[in-house]
């Protein structure tokens, strides 16, 4: 690892050390870098300058690391990669703040188009995902599952963009050609005359997902893991033109329409076609090679577990011209046909509600409530950090 990529990581530890407003023992962090084979040279250097530096812009983080990794070809794998660095507060009589990072990443590895007509398309693609809630002291993690996976999709799309005619797409062109001119596009009458001829050819899309999927589950520190084998469905409707009837039936979108309407994000009650909600429904079959609770009820066989998800995002305001967007998930778990000892100890059902604020910068709040596998305890969680895009 070279000195730059040590400073950017010890540059990192410190803007998310503002945001916990709470001690940090350097020390430590120090001996972790050093048993990854980084000098000790090298790195009394790079937390000298952590102290004479400054570096608070998410976005200008954001750039940096796409500068000093994505352009190594070994470094392109992260992109598709998240993470969020924060800090995080359980609502319990032993609460603390605690200071950690959440990740995902999703990649599609391969992709087939069987067929592409029209707004018609259908292939097969080849995906890895992961996901996960990771604290640097590992007791104090309120959401303690991680979960990778590796999938083989069947999808299938309808609807989306129609094709131009010659003069339309004649003057998109001439307004691209002036757009590349302007400093800020974000809300210039020439972005807005480009998304309104954009829009208009626009129709609903339905796109639909089934894959088969394989993976491991585990807690942080991996003494406890499941194996998994099943599929899933998903679906996704947005109906990309605001004016159509669809769209103004998103009853899901509007009390932030009425958000937007009353701060004059639009001039109008508006609800968004594209953010209904996304669907995920799947089957798994649940091997728990390590999970000592399940063991002391003599519950070491394989199981079946129905997962369910849902998501949803839309934008509340924008700030600077910048939209501020509101998210919202539910993730649902739940073993049918589990025996008493598996009841009784909750052991069977498992609910997780998610809210977050994302501010322009990748700045985040977060509100979670619920219980994942492998956690302790159901927790009130409250998080503040910002989100690094690779």
């Amino acid at each position: 690892m070279t000195g730059k990529k040590i400073f950017l990581f010890l540059l990192v530890f410190a803007s998310s050390l503002t945001f916990a407003q709470t001690e940090f023992d350097l020390d430590s962090l120090k001996e972790i870098l050093m048993a990854s084979g980084i000098a000790e040279d090298a790195l009394d250097d790079a937390l000298k300058n952590l102290y004479e530096s400054s570096l608070n812009d998410a976005e200008t983080i954001n750039q940096s690391v796409k500068e000093i990794f994505l352009d190594e070809k070994p470094w392109a794998l992260l992109n598709g990669l998240s993470v969020s660095l924060k800090t995080f507060q359980s609502v319990t009589p032993e609460s603390a703040n605690a200071l950690g990072f959440s990740y995902e990443y999703q990649k599609d590895m391969q992709r087939y188009f069987l067929e592409k007509e029209g707004t018609t398309t259908s292939g097969i693609s080849l995906s890895l995902s992961a996901n996960g809630n990771v604290a640097f002291i590992e007791e104090l993690n309120p959401n303690n599952f991680l979960s990778s996976k590796a999938a083989i999709h069947f999808f299938r799309s309808w609807g989306g963009a129609l094709r131009v005619d010659e003069q339309t797409a004649t003057l998109l062109n001439q307004i691209e050609d002036e757009l590349v001119l302007l400093d800020d596009v974000d809300g210039s009458t020439l972005w807005n005359s480009f998304l309104a001829v954009a829009v208009s050819h626009l129709t609903t899309q339905i796109y639909v997902d089934l894959s088969l999927t394989g993976g491991l589950e585990s807690n942080q520190s991996f003494t406890k893991k499941n194996y998994t084998l099943g599929g899933r469905l998903g679906f996704d409707l947005k109906a990309w033109n605001d004016n159509s009837l669809l769209a103004k039936w998103n009853i899901f979108d509007y009390p932030f329409a009425v958000i937007r309407f009353l701060t004059a994000t639009e001039d109008d009650f508006i609800p968004y076609g594209s953010s209904f909600p996304t669907i995920l429904i799947g089957y798994s079959l649940i091997n728990p090679v390590k999970d000592k609770l399940r063991r002391a009820l003599g519950e070491e066989d394989s199981y079946g577990r129905i997962d369910f998800e849902l998501g949803f995002k839309t934008i509340l305001v924008k700030m600077d011209e910048k939209p501020v967007f509101f998210e919202a998930s539910l993730i649902y778990f739940l073993q049918p046909g589990a025996s008493k000892q598996i009841k009784e100890s909750g052991l069977n059902e498992f609910i997780l509600f998610n809210t977050a604020l994302k501010l322009p910068h990748g700045i985040y709040f977060a509100y979670t409530t619920g219980k994942l596998p492998f956690d302790v305890t159901h927790d009130k969680v409250y998080s503040l950090g910002f989100e690094l895009m690779f």
